[in-house]
Parts: C-alpha cells; sequence; structure tokens
C-alpha cells in the first residue's frame, strides 16, 4: 500500500483480532478462539457472512472471507513479507472447514515439542490478505508471484473486507476512502478511533509549512508536525486536539557488567532489608535528574517517575515505587550499600563505571502529537 499511514490500511483491511484500548484481544475476522489446556494448540472460529470487497475490475465479486484466507495469509507473512519475519511461532496451521483454522503453537524451537507463546493473539492482528486475488501463478513451493498484475494492481488499490473502501489513488496527489455499506459488522471493533466519517481524503503534501497553513485555514482537519511539538495554532478557527502517539525512552541496568559487580551485589545489607546491589540500584536512579535530560530534548514529553509508562492506564499500581531525583535517597541507599557517598574510594566502585554499566535508566515518554481539530468535513 502507498499510503502515508498504516491506520488507513486497516479501514480497508481487518485483522483476525484487534487490542483494544484497555490491552484486552477483541475478535474482528475471528469470531472467538479457545486454546487447549497447555496453550500450544488455538483453535480460532471465523465469521460467517463476510465478504471481500470487489477488485478494481470488478472482475471478482462477492467473494466470500474463509479458513483459506487466513492460511494464506499466515504463508504470505512467514514466507513473502518484506518488511519483517513473523508467525516464526507458528509450527503448523490446518483448516479444520471453511470456518475454522488450528494452529500449532511452539514458541521456544530449543524445547522439545509444542511450546506455549503468550503473545501469540497480539501477533494476529496483522491485517489479512485475500487469498482469491493474490493466489497467482502459484511456484512448485506454492509461493505466488509478486510481480503479476493482480499483486501491483493490489500495491495501489487494496481490497478488504472492513469499514472503508478505496475509492481512488492518484499517486503523490491524494487518496479517497468512502464508508463501504456493505460492511458485515455494526461498530468498529476494537479500534481506538472515532470511525464516523463518510469519506476520509489523505492528501499527500510534504512542506510542512502548506500542511500547518491549511491546518489553520480549516482545509485539513489531521496532520503530523514533526518539526515543533509545542507549535501553537493560534489563528485555527476552531477548537484543536491532540492525538498521542508515543516512543518509550527507559534507562535499565546492564546486570551483566564487568565494570561494576557491585550491581549485582546478593550480599543483604547491614539492616537485611535488601541486597547490597539493590541498593546500589536506587541509588543510581535517585541521582538522575530527569529534567536535566528533558532540557536536551527539542520535543513534548511526560516524564515518568516509575519504570512502567502511564499508557498502562488504570493497569499500573498506584503504589508503585517512584524514583524522583533525590540526592538525600541516594546517599541514604549508598549508604545502606556500604559506601561513603562523599567520595566513592571504595576500590573497584568509581562514578564512571557505574555509569559505564548503565545502558538506561528511568522511563521518559515522548508524544508525537497529531494535531486534530473538532470539525469533520474531511
Amino acid at each position: 500500500m502507498y499510503i502515508e499511514d498504516e491506520f488507513f490500511a486497516s479501514l480497508i483491511s481487518e485483522p483476525l483480532i484487534r487490542i483494544n484500548k484497555n490491552q484486552i484481544p477483541v475478535g474482528v475476522l475471528a469470531e472467538s478462539w479457545t486454546f487447549n489446556s497447555n496453550q500450544t494448540i488455538l483453535t480460532l472460529n471465523l465469521r460467517d457472512n463476510v465478504t471481500w470487497q470487489p477488485d478494481i475490475d470488478h472482475i471478482y465479486l462477492d467473494e466470500p472471507f474463509d479458513a483459506d484466507d487466513v492460511l494464506f495469509s499466515i504463508k504470505m507473512y512467514q514466507e513473502v513479507s518484506s518488511i519483517g519475519t513473523f508467525f516464526n511461532w507458528i509450527d503448523q496451521v490446518e483448516k479444520i472447514d471453511n470456518s475454522t483454522v488450528q494452529i500449532n503453537i511452539d514458541g521456544n524451537l530449543t524445547k522439545a515439542g509444542l511450546q506455549p507463546y503468550a503473545p501469540a493473539l497480539n501477533d494476529l492482528t496483522k491485517l489479512i490478505l485475500p487469498e482469491h486475488y493474490l493466489n497467482v501463478n502459484v511456484d512448485v513451493e506454492g509461493i505466488p508471484d509478486t510481480s503479476s498484475e493482480n499483486w501491483l494492481n493490489y500495491g495501489e488499490n487494496c481490497l478488504g473486507t472492513g469499514m472503508y473502501y478505496l475509492n481512488s489513488f492518484s499517486e503523490g496527489v491524494e487518496s479517497i476512502f468512502n464508508s463501504n455499506l456493505d460492511w458485515w459488522g455494526s461498530t468498529p471493533l476494537g479500534y481506538n478511533e472515532d470511525l464516523d466519517m463518510a469519506e476520509y481524503r489523505v492528501r499527500f503534501l510534504f512542506d510542512l509549512n502548506v500542511k500547518g497553513l491549511e491546518f489553520e485555514s480549516g482545509k485539513l482537519d489531521i496532520f503530523k508536525d514533526y518539526r515543533d511539538y509545542m507549535t501553537d495554532y493560534a489563528s485555527a478557527p476552531y477548537q484543536k486536539q491532540t492525538r498521542d502517539e508515543y516512543d518509550v525512552i527507559y534507562f535499565g541496568f546492564n546486570l551483566k557488567s564487568d565494570y561494576c559487580p557491585a550491581l549485582i551485589d546478593q550480599t543483604l545489607t547491614e539492616d537485611e532489608t535488601m541486597t547490597k546491589g539493590l541498593a546500589v540500584r536506587k541509588a543510581i536512579a535517585h541521582m538522575i535528574d530527569k529534567n536535566i535530560m528533558l532540557d536536551l530534548l527539542d520535543v513534548e514529553v511526560e516524564i515518568i517517575e516509575t519504570p512502567l509508562s502511564l499508557k498502562f492506564g488504570t493497569f499500573v499500581k498506584s503504589d508503585v515505587t517512584v524514583y524522583t531525583a533525590n540526592h538525600d535517597l541516594a546517599k541514604y541507599y549508598m549508604n545502606k550499600a556500604g559506601f561513603d557517598p562523599s567520595s566513592l574510594l571504595n576500590p573497584g566502585f568509581t562514578p564512571l563505571q557505574v555509569f559505564a554499566s548503565i545502558v538506561m535508566l528511568s522511563v521518559i515518554t515522548v508524544f508525537a502529537t497529531r494535531k486534530r481539530s473538532k470539525k469533520k468535513q474531511s
């Protein structure tokens, strides 16, 4: 797909499963699923009465979605994908019938027999491909010719089972997506978006200044601005909103470091409340002033003083330990570990060695904001 944002591809095509905002798997093309007792066999029950959108030439009409599409998609992601290797944990996939697929899971190839794979459902969020349209000119190994006309057409004129269809595509100019009135569903399962627009018009604008001006004039509803995350569009004639997209920059400890064995000292502190290594790690965590680091970043960020991102929301306990910059606490923990924080002259333990043994520590979440207006005309 030559689409700027993969979100739009997901409007047309659908996965078996989506993960909702509460991190719960929600069935899309898979209506339900079950695991066996040791989580090594996954049975997917597919939705009935789901049809594929017609192709650009209207040759393939009313083609049903079924188990063949699932088996084909998994094979393509495993053996053809140019963006990564997927589904290595799938030992075998079998079509039980048109509406049922069974997957044998082997999440650890170093152990004998099938082994569970915890993120199996999360991995099944990949978009399903139309077997009836793409499985053409197959070689002896069952791999289709991806240079065929159907594959080339699919690259520019995608077809799927989703809420929207690709109305038109002008390379380098715009793509238009319209609501699919024949869509099988009634609510956008698993989407973390408000999908109440009759049409999405995606324009390919490469000049960020033009994007900003057109947003302010009301010609754009949504756009990304990577130059200045703090830009205030004061002249916009309506209220603006932002949607958070984030990267997590975290700091942790290299517990296999040869430079600072004190980090993994399992000897208990004098009061026997923790190991000396844990006390040292706590001291370092409290030595770091993340506000100083923030001053070096020309982005909109939010500092998190725990090892867990705020994106976990209600899943984060209120009593999780926080590590604010506090030199008194740092000194306290260094003393607890048996070191003199005023000198750090203990052989084998120097400030340079401490920092050389750190990969990263604490958590900063960097928000790339998407500017959004309330106006929903396009």
